[in-house]
């Protein structure tokens, strides 16, 4: 009978040439095993252990995935229990400053009147302000808001009539001549946590900006971290945004339009419907109640998927982004 060259073992200590049988030493010097393992002729043993653990791998990190974040669909209740502490008021006070070129003229700051006038600002006076929310993504009091609370600039118009206000100081007795450039001079920028009251000093956080997300979503960093928020869940950015279609459930998280500076902060949650979903931008019919700049919006899978803005004819929108949760050990 021919024996083929995968049927037989060498001896690894007198070189003696077996057929691979069942037997466990060499039929020359009688080494066992013939001085090393016998091999098996099938693998299959050893392909169904790697499929059984691959099985049971899988198994466990569905499980893990189920028990941590539920099922794929959240309802109301369960967005607001986790993720309403991690929604703060974003406030910035600022005035507009004109920075001359010649240095010696120094700089002079304006702020816009109720009826869209403008005059000029000195200490002392109160300065704009804008309000809304911000959404905090890690425990260390990392923020996402909108660019129009960051960078609450003017609008064509509104730079026309600055410009009048300016040229009364290009005479006497000012007689400016030199050009500037106008900017956004913050005088207090960060954010409040939910159950802080605004007249409390302590309960602010203050902040710059860092960074921004899709141009549209800026990134606060705290500067000074005085009323840490006992958030649950962390946040970390893609760039693969969800698939979302026309009637598909949100949830909108905000505060209410009038807050009482005594009052303990406490953001509402509400139910929407997408009207239409574009690339960049979700619509959906919104309450008046909502302070509607920067409020976080959920999908039902609990993501967060945008930030409402207003643009400039009033309406109301959510930039499209995606957040997703960071799992926790």
């Amino acid at each position: 009978m021919n024996i083929k060259t995968e049927d037989v073992i060498t001896c690894k200590v007198c070189g003696h040439i077996d057929p691979l049988t069942k037997k466990f030493k060499c039929s020359q010097c009688g080494a066992k095993n013939w001085g090393h393992q016998l091999p098996t002729k099938s693998d299959n043993g050893c392909l169904w252990q790697i499929l059984t653990f691959i099985i049971i791998l899988a198994g466990y990190l569905i499980y893990d995935n189920v028990k941590k974040y539920g099922n794929n669909h959240w309802s109301q209740a369960e967005i607001e229990n986790s993720f309403s502490k991690n929604v703060v008021l974003v406030y910035h006070e600022f005035v507009y400053e004109l920075k001359f070129d010649d240095p010696e003229e120094g700089s002079l700051y304006f702020i816009r009147k109720d009826d869209g006038g403008f005059t000029q600002w000195q200490k002392g006076m109160h300065p704009n302000a804008v309000s809304g929310c911000g959404f905090i993504t890690n425990a260390d009091g990392t923020c996402i808001t909108t660019h129009n609370l960051t960078q609450p600039w003017l609008s064509d118009w509104d730079m026309i009539q600055l410009k009048k206000e300016v040229q009364i100081f290009r005479g006497p007795p000012f007689n400016i001549r030199s050009g500037g450039q106008y900017q956004l001079f913050t005088i207090k920028f960060g954010y409040y946590n939910q159950g802080t009251k605004i007249n409390d000093p302590v309960a602010f956080n203050p902040c710059r900006v860092t960074g921004s997300w899709d141009k549209e979503i800026e990134v606060m960093s705290v500067q000074q971290l005085n009323n840490a928020a006992s958030v649950k869940t962390a946040f970390q950015h893609t760039y693969t945004l969800p698939d979302l279609k026309k009637d598909d459930e949100l949830y909108l998280i905000g505060y209410p339009i009038q807050i009482s500076k005594s009052e303990n902060l406490h953001p509402l949650i509400t139910t929407n419907k997408i009207d239409s979903a574009g690339p960049k931008e979700l619509h959906f019919a919104v309450t008046s109640l909502f302070t509607l700049e920067g409020a976080p919006v959920f999908s039902k899978q609990g993501n967060l998927v945008g930030l409402t803005t207003i643009d400039e004819k009033g309406q109301v929108k959510a930039m499209r982004t995606n957040f997703e949760r960071v799992k926790s050990d």
